[in-house]
């Protein structure tokens, strides 16, 4: 670098420095490495559910109908990528007509598992809807193994997630319908490695046909994240609610609706764009929920919320992007990933009508929610108009995953690009294991109710013993000997009510209900 008198070493450092910052804030630095859209000729497909893979793959799945449209979601569509974005393979498979284009997709180690709504068990609903589920299992190749029907109740069943559980188990969510306009309480059925049932637990509160999830707890616990209400264009009595089980019988054991924003009269976990809001637990302890709020004053657009939650669900912090009476300018969050640094990364997009050719990350200070950068990707794909939902790594080359689809509702296709943003830490969402099951067999508590004390049974190697109360909050903690098979633990000084028993090992984490009379 060649020398300019009077200015000293230490001040072009100063200024190197300052400029490196302000190309990170400005999001200078990123670009798309590869993008591409997958069309099927003479058929359009629906927004897409998307999973990694073990050997760091993707797969994509979703419903399909045969231009012209109005002929219905009669196939269910399953592409498998490689680690860059390269299709491996395509498969159409003939399903029948379904009246829901969410299809969770999740791989374990045996393939793949596909949910998806059916009208095949009966054609007597009295919504004329769906009135069942199907569980798909497909081979890493591609093949289907077989398919099972899984129970359903009148009137109908609605497929929201799927969360593979240790053995080969799975969790899988379902809304079960009371009339076409109006969802009602939702259910997570438990499943052996064949798909048959295990258990289903029922949840008493009214869940809305929104983008639901679950996920795992860093106590090991299941996290199911929906939105209460039923709120439409003129009423907004919309929370999102959060309800923690424990994962062995589907107990509650915590969880919150959360409260809204000032001057903010609803929130929305729901997109007519179809991108999908999903919550996430941290490894930091906590949670981060995206969701669409809605402003007091109407005549400006619902904008993206960001809401980081401590462990007992409180408020840390929120971010809202701005409000605008222009619907071109409006954002929404969608998917959010905590990196290995602690900072967030939130995938934002344009509403549905309007959403352009520009997406965007914004990353944010995990502990005090202050911005930190923006990077805004602009599609090269001239003619097109993205609406970018998923955000995923990419374990070749420590890039991101950028899965959506095009906003043409008689051409969809399916929008993929693979970002980068050089310098950025890797993600570590989703490292959270789920419970041992050879443990919760050892795992039990006598006597449940109890007082005083209570008698913990233990499995071999275990760590940890924690007591939290219905907030998430811990009241007791207790070490636990390699060898030691029970222990008592003391109970005086509690409030009565339901409390959560936590055991950690190095087979993972066990958690159990209790009753404190």
């Amino acid at each position: 670098m060649k020398k300019i008198p009077g200015i000293r070493p230490s001040a072009w450092l100063a200024l190197a420095l300052a400029l490196a910052q302000l190309l990170s804030f400005t999001g200078q630095a990123q670009q798309i490495l590869r993008e591409q859209l997958l069309l099927r000729p003479g058929a359009s497909l629906a927004p897409a559910s998307v999973t990694a893979t073990s050997d760091g793959g993707f797969v994509l799945a979703g419903s399909a109908f045969r231009l012209p449209s109005g002929a219905g979601f009669s196939h269910l569509y399953v592409l498998r990528l490689s680690t860059v974005g390269d299709t491996l393979w395509q498969r159409f498979l003939s399903q029948g007509s379904t009246a829901s284009n969410r299809e969770p997709v999740r791989t374990d180690a045996g393939g793949i598992w596909i949910f998806t709504s059916d009208t095949l068990q009966s054609q007597t609903s009295p919504t004329g809807g769906n009135v069942g589920t199907r569980l798909w299992r497909l081979s890493l190749a591609g093949q289907v193994r077989h398919v099972v029907r899984l129970a359903y109740r009148l009137p109908g069943e609605y497929t929201q997630d799927l969360l593979p559980g240790a053995n080969g188990e799975l969790y899988a969510l379902v809304h079960h319908q009371s009339s076409l306009a109006r969802f009602t309480s939702p259910s997570i059925l438990r499943l052996d490695s064949s798909g048959a049932l295990l258990w289903r637990h029922d949840y008493p509160f009214a869940l809305g046909n929104y983008e639901s999830n679950l996920c795992y707890t860093p106590r090991g616990t299941v996290l199911l994240a929906g939105q209460t209400g039923v709120g439409n264009s003129t009423s907004f009595q919309n929370r999102v609610r959060l309800l923690e089980v424990e994962p062995s019988r589907g107990d509650s054991v915590g969880g919150t609706s959360l409260p809204l924003a000032s001057g903010i009269v609803g929130d929305f976990l729901y997109s007519y764009s179809a991108e999908p809001y999903e919550a996430i637990a941290l490894r930091q302890g906590g949670y981060a929920v995206p969701s669409e709020a809605i402003p007091i004053n109407t005549s400006l657009n619902g904008t993206g919320e960001l809401t980081r939650l401590d462990a007992a669900y409180q408020v840390v912090w929120r971010y809202l992007l701005p409000t605008t009476s222009n619907q071109t300018l409006a954002r929404q969050f969608t998917q959010v990933r905590e990196l290995a640094d602690g900072t967030l990364l939130a995938l934002a997009v344009g509403p549905g009508a309007t959403s352009g050719r520009t997406f965007w990350l914004y990353r944010f200070d995990g502990a005090t929610g202050a911005l930190l950068a923006t990077y805004p990707f602009t599609s090269g794909l001239t003619g097109q108009s993205i609406l970018a939902g998923h955000l995923l790594p990419v374990a070749a080359d420590s890039s991101l995953l950028v899965v959506g689809r095009n906003r043409d509702y008689n051409n969809q296709g399916i929008y993929i690009a693979r970002v980068r943003i050089p310098g950025l830490p890797r993600v570590v969402t989703g490292t959270a294991k789920p419970f041992a099951a050879g443990a919760v067999l050892a795992f039990g508590l006598y006597p449940n109710p109890a007082h005083d004390a209570v008698t913990v049974s233990l499995p071999a190697h275990a760590g940890r013993l924690e007591l939290r109360d219905a907030l998430g909050r811990v009241v007791r903690v207790q070490a636990v000997g390699a060898e030691q098979r029970t222990l008592q633990l003391s109970l005086v000084g509690l409030k009565q009510g339901i409390y959560a028993v936590v055991l950690r090992g190095p087979d993972g984490t066990v958690v159990r209900r209790l009753a404190v009379e």
